[in-house]
């Protein structure tokens, strides 16, 4: 595996566990009101990452020259200029798999331990009665072991932020060849600024991930799909749409990063998928059948999505990871009520 370099990372800007929103009631509410919220932010996106910028491939080129990079690392950089995407085999080494399996014990057991994880919240839980939105670990606590373990075993829920209660999650942040990897993207230190657990597959509609974020600047993001498992074919793989990076970001979000899929109006979020729609028509759809330890690493503006599961017996354990470079999240600058 050429990768090179293993040199130590400075991991004290890592993201810890923030708090997800209660959906807000946007009925009788003007989408025009809404994408007026927040300060004015720069449009220009001349000055995006190395890789988006023109002559990208004969750059790859004369780094590979000049001994900066291995042909390993060269060959993946060219998949992401061209494809928008590649698949890092053996991101986690077999010797390090022991992360993993912890990693998937550590998810299935948050269900049934007494021991409440402060902060966490379970995001995805469709509850008769209950208005949608994030689940405190401590309220889950408070059920019957059996309705945990039911909700557990048979509902598509996730986990944001998740690594700061998992020893072996945050190692896995922290893996050399993935954190290598992200600073030639970004040429920059990477900053882990979300993690999202799951056991299942996601089947989450077509998206971009910079669209659920507030990056500035421009496209200083990644995001990383790892598998904590082989992916069976039929438990709902990630499928992506190769090249679809290059349509670039829906002309709708006017003042993104204020304006995005976390703070816009439903009816904006529905013009999006719109375009999204146009975006992949043609394009084959292509279902990432990745085995375990691969990471499958994302350009922000990427359209990709959850494959409908066919076996629903299937897990799908994963680790979805998003970096970015320091101070490249403007979350907590951001004007609300925001979706999640």
């Amino acid at each position: 595996m050429a990768i090179l370099s293993d040199r130590p990372w400075n991991t004290e800007k890592w993201v810890g566990t923030e708090r997800m929103h209660d959906p807000p009631d946007w009925h009788g509410v003007s989408p025009e009101i809404v994408a007026k919220r927040g300060k004015p932010w720069s449009q220009d996106y001349t000055d995006g990452p190395w890789l988006d910028q023109n002559g990208a491939l004969d750059k790859i080129q004369r780094r590979l020259g000049e001994g900066a990079i291995s042909d390993e690392e060269a060959e993946l950089l060219r998949r992401w200029v061209v494809d928008g995407y590649f698949v890092l085999r053996e991101a986690i080494e077999k010797p390090d798999f022991g992360l993993l399996d912890r990693y998937q014990k550590d998810l299935n057991e948050l269900w049934t331990t007494d021991t409440e994880l402060p902060g966490l919240q379970v995001m995805s839980l469709h509850i008769p009665g209950r208005l949608p939105g994030p689940v405190d670990h401590a309220e889950i606590l408070s059920w019957p072991m059996e309705k945990r373990v039911y909700l557990r075993d048979s509902q598509l829920w996730r986990i944001h932020y998740y690594h700061p209660h998992t020893a072996a999650g945050l190692a896995l942040t922290k893996a050399p060849r993935l954190l290598r990897m992200c600073s030639l993207l970004l040429d920059e230190d990477p900053v882990l600024i979300n993690s999202i657990g799951f056991k299942y597959g996601s089947q989450v509609g077509l998206h971009q991930d910079i669209c659920a974020y507030h990056i500035h600047p421009a496209n200083r993001l990644i995001g990383i799909w790892l598998a904590a498992e082989d992916v069976n074919a039929a438990a709902g793989p990630l499928g992506v749409f190769p090249g679809t990076h290059k349509a670039g970001m829906w002309k709708g979000w006017k003042n993104y990063p204020q304006t995005s899929l976390r703070t816009c109006h439903l009816d904006t979020r529905d013009a999006q998928a719109e375009f999204l729609a146009e975006v992949v028509e043609g394009v084959p759809r292509k279902p990432l059948v990745v085995n375990k330890g691969d990471a499958i690493f994302q350009h922000p503006l990427l359209t990709h999505g959850g494959d409908k599961i066919q076996d629903r017996a299937a897990s799908r354990f994963s680790l979805v990871l998003h970096y970015s470079v320091e101070g490249g999240d403007k979350m907590h600058e951001m004007e609300g009520p925001f979706n999640w």
